[in-house]
């Protein structure tokens, strides 16, 4: 039990932290061209996704799988870091529901190559900061909303670069696309959302069963009155992701994109 505990402890650190894999599904996706983005978007659950790691680990995997749990710790507390460090920097201000934009669509798009161009050479922090003000472009800010489909292309491949698990923000934005001239090249984005999206699954696959079985175990205990502090943060832990699995942005992903769950 124990030892079990110490591998959900690290995974709960590093859940977001997985990465691609060399897998080369084929894609299918003409279903796209059968629903309406407003049908696409009500595929998936509302609310955001916590930001994950990104690009920045996407070649560092063999090394993931190896570390201890004191090494994720630690990753986990760099992580920590550049988000605080980005909350500092970033320039690009979150908008209030129902109220109007705090700087324009067109100040923000600029404030945020400024970002990129200066820190170009901070690969977790830029990660990072595409991951949630892309994010943020395409729908707080309007852009899908919007009949500019080149800036819809450019903060589309931003978010593929960052290796974001919003899965929702980059269908929707594909299925934009194909509505007009970009149609015709999209081929190596979709295939990197759809490895994207089968890794992702993949993952949460196997954590599933050790979490279930931890839950089973940390509820026992519960019952007998041995349950510990640390015990009960893990259990709210374990079933928070027990249910975003359950809920996954991923496997409908690739239904939506492949035509089929994955096996």
């Amino acid at each position: 039990m124990k030892k079990l505990v110490t591998l959900i402890s690290g995974l709960l650190l590093l859940m977001a932290a997985c990465q691609t894999g060399n897998q080369s599904p084929e894609v299918a996706y003409n279903y796209l061209d059968k629903v309406s983005l407003e049908s696409l978007k009500a595929e998936f659950k509302e609310g955001k996704e916590p930001l994950t790691t990104g690009g920045f680990f996407g070649s560092k995997t063999a090394r993931i799988k190896a570390m201890n749990v004191a090494e994720m710790r630690e990753m986990s507390r760099q992580l920590k870091v550049s988000r605080e460090k980005l909350a500092t920097l970033a320039t690009i201000p979150v908008p209030n529901p129902g109220e109007p934009l705090p700087i324009s669509l067109k100040e923000a798009q600029e404030a945020y190559r400024s970002f990129t161009a200066q820190h170009q050479n901070d690969e977790q922090l830029l990660a990072l900061f595409r991951q949630q003000y892309a994010r943020l472009l395409l729908n707080e800010y309007g852009l899908l909303a919007s009949q500019d489909k080149e800036a819809i292309y450019f903060y589309l491949k931003e978010l593929i670069s960052a290796s974001s698990y919003d899965f929702k923000t980059m269908v929707v934005s594909v299925a934009t696309l194909r509505q007009g001239a970009f149609a015709q090249n999209l081929d190596a984005e979709i295939q990197t959302i759809v490895r994207l999206a089968q890794h992702r699954y993949n993952k949460e696959q196997e954590l599933l069963p050790h979490l279930l079985q931890t839950n089973q175990a940390l509820r026992a205990k519960q019952e007998q009155g041995t349950v510990t502090s640390n015990d009960k943060v893990l259990l709210i832990g374990a079933d928070n992701l027990v249910q975003r699995i359950q809920n996954s942005d991923a496997k409908t992903c690739l239904r939506l994109l492949q035509g089929y769950y994955p096996l």
